[in-house]
């Protein structure tokens, strides 16, 4: 229940301090017709006031209060919808205090912009938002200077009051919708830091682990005969084959020892945007740690991973790198594994099948390193336990 009505919600605002800010200001809005009620309907002013600040103004900061609170989610429509529908409620009785006066009616237009511009402003754009409210605010005028209302005094007072609420809440949802972009903008930015190794530019082993892993461990672990659905993120693909690839720099710390460290940070630079050109684009190169990289191939089969692996090897250590002005050959080592669907056991963990790839680098190191070695991961197969 606490998921689902989040999630529900969060199509509409994704944060509760969005939202705390979006019935803050409705409050402060519904408050300013405090001004009119004096001037206008001063006759009633004392029981306008009663509801206003007696019965509609606590119950509305009740729901703001409810935003600091953990079981804020569980209540999320209830309480972006409460203020709505008690404001509502409070103009409608006050509009039936009023309803012998000359200037009733000056409520529901107010209150019908307001809903239009301010409490969509989480989904509408500014402009049709503004558009929305200045037809609403020009037909209500003009129905009621046709089929009404006759005094022009009373015309141009409505017109001036609907249209200053219009405008005013024009900047108000601006600022909110302004302040809910830079945010994101930010959070976004902060984001990507997260994921991205600073050196290479690549993804980062914490994005493996937070993202990949567990869309891969989804494949590993997908009942034999199930359709090849992958949950990714709030999508779901359908994935035939994945490859991961562990590949290692050969002698890295020599080239530290001999050219510094800042020549091996721009080497490794040099090395990852070389393999990042032969790659596909769905497919994900992360930098592992040091000089270890992992490469995941989406959508591919043994062919097709051999053949990305030859390509690349060429690009490494058929093309010397410049060190520091120097011309030098360089070599690197791999392990790899292509993960058929319906493959493995579903009790087979996603660090098993890693682990055969990570030793499969490490016996191509102790075979003399500049080979890639296919991962055994036949003891893992659903084949090797039947039989």
């Amino acid at each position: 229940m606490h998921d689902s009505c989040r999630m529900t919600f969060r199509r509409f605002h994704l944060k509760a301090v969005e939202v705390r800010k979006i019935l803050i200001l409705s409050c402060i809005f519904y408050m300013m017709y405090l001004i009119q009620d004096f001037y206008l309907f001063r006759s009633y002013f004392p029981a306008i006031l009663k509801i206003r600040l007696g019965i509609v103004f606590p119950v509305m900061a009740g729901f703001v209060a409810l935003t600091f609170t953990p079981i804020y989610y569980r209540l999320a429509v209830l309480t972006f919808s409460g203020v709505t529908v008690i404001s509502a409620a409070g103009i409608i009785y006050i509009e039936y205090l009023v309803r012998e006066s000359s200037y009733a009616g000056l409520y529901f237009y107010g209150l019908a912009q307001v809903l239009i511009v301010f409490l969509g402003s989480g989904k509408m754009r500014l402009v049709p938002a503004g558009i929305i409210g200045t037809v609403i605010v020009t037909a209500g005028v003009w129905v009621d200077s046709t089929f009404g209302e006759t005094d022009p005094y009373i015309i141009v007072t409505k017109s001036v009051f609907m249209y200053g609420i219009l405008f005013l809440g024009m900047i108000v949802s601006g600022i909110v919708q302004f302040n809910a972009r830079d945010r994101f903008s930010k959070q976004r930015e902060l984001h990507e830091k997260t994921i991205t190794d600073p050196l290479t530019g690549l993804k980062n082993r914490y994005f493996f682990e937070t993202v990949l892993e567990d869309e891969i461990s989804q494949f590993i672990n997908m009942p034999e005969g199930s359709k090849n659905l992958i949950k990714r993120g709030t999508d779901l693909i359908e994935s035939s084959c994945y490859s991961l690839i562990l590949l290692d720099i050969d002698h890295f710390k020599k080239i530290n020892d001999t050219y510094g460290h800042i020549t091996g940070d721009v080497f490794l630079k040099d090395f990852a945007e070389r393999v990042r050109r032969n790659i596909r684009s769905g497919d994900v190169f992360v930098r592992w740690g040091g000089e270890e990289f992992l490469l995941i191939l989406r959508f591919t089969d043994s062919s097709s991973t051999e053949a990305l692996i030859a390509k690349f090897r060429e690009e490494i250590s058929g093309k010397p790198f410049y060190l520091d002005g120097v011309l030098r050959r360089v070599t690197v080592s791999g392990g790899y594994a292509v993960l058929e669907h319906a493959m493995f056991n579903e009790d087979v963990s996603f660090y098993k099948v890693f682990g055969a790839v990570d030793s499969a680098l490490y016996e191509s190191k102790r075979n003399g390193r500049n080979r890639f070695t296919r991962a055994d991961i036949g003891s893992l197969s659903r084949e090797a336990v039947k039989s």
